[in-house]
């Protein structure tokens, strides 16, 4: 049985949860979800990590225990995966998105073709995801909806500002990034990674490839990166201008996580 990383319940386990949430995040490397009750406050919150001697596939259906057994008013799923294509609606059709997706990835023929309709921007995030991956959420979450995590981004990020802004979601050693400038979209990026300098170079390559300098770009981090981590001091060194997105105040015995911690589930909860 694999155990939880991190664990953190405020729920009796007699309690009634056909009014509350499930929100799932998932990868090959690592599952998370939390429960989020009628009023949209954080009840549970629960991590895994694929063991480093675990090669294989890190699937939902390892994990145990009674809160994925229980009813829910609604699951939503945030599938994280590297191969991710945003395309223009009017440039979209389906008998062509595996190829747009293979001359940019090549074919591994092991994964299944995915898309989310972004309607505010127009756009379609393209994606694959392993094939027993998206099997093992069927399974464990029959009737969940599902979208990629850099879907949510997408959705959620898209206001109209003034500047150059750089929006980052971290996850575990993967991350979603955003690039925009005076509200248009420059670049979108989902990838994972080794090393911490690994996503400053980077962002630092997308930045010059846009024109941009890293002194005008006003970074916003949320996810799983904290004040003083060693990913935070080494964006530190690139970006004058950074900070981390804006959530309401975690509730009591969650305090331990800075509320940006949780923007992935805030992103779910609100899509």
């Amino acid at each position: 049985m694999t155990i939880a990383e991190i664990s953190i319940q405020t729920l009796t386990p007699e309690a009634d949860l056909s009014t509350h949430d499930l929100l799932v995040t998932v990868s090959s490397g690592f599952f998370a979800y939390t429960i989020f009750d009628e009023h949209g406050q954080l009840k549970l919150f629960e991590k895994y990590t694929r063991p480093e001697n675990d090669p294989g596939l890190f699937s939902p259906l390892n994990i145990q225990g009674d809160w994925l057994t229980k009813n829910y008013r609604q699951v939503k799923v945030a599938y994280f995966s590297a191969d991710t294509i945003a395309m223009p609606s009017r440039f979209y059709h389906p008998n062509t998105a595996a190829g747009h997706l293979d001359e940019v990835y090549g074919d591994t023929g092991e994964e299944i073709l995915l898309n989310d309709f972004i309607s505010p921007r127009s756009l379609y995030c393209i994606y694959r995801v392993e094939k027993d991956m998206v099997r093992a959420v069927v399974r464990r979450f029959p009737l969940a909806a599902t979208w990629h995590a850099q879907t949510l981004l997408l959705s959620a990020k898209n206001q109209q500002t003034e500047g150059v802004s750089l929006h980052i979601n971290f996850l575990q050693d993967a991350c979603c990034f955003l690039l925009q400038k005076d509200g248009q979209l420059l670049s979108v990026k989902s990838y994972p990674f080794s090393h911490v300098p690994d996503v400053a170079f980077t962002l630092l390559a997308f930045c010059e490839l846009h024109g941009v300098s890293s002194n005008e770009v006003k970074l916003t981090a949320g996810g799983w990166i904290t004040a003083g981590s060693p990913m935070y001091e080494e964006l530190r060194k690139y970006f004058l201008h950074i900070g981390f997105a804006v959530y309401p105040p975690v509730p009591e015995g969650f305090e331990q996580f800075p509320p940006h911690f949780f923007e992935l589930f805030y992103l779910l909860q609100s899509v």
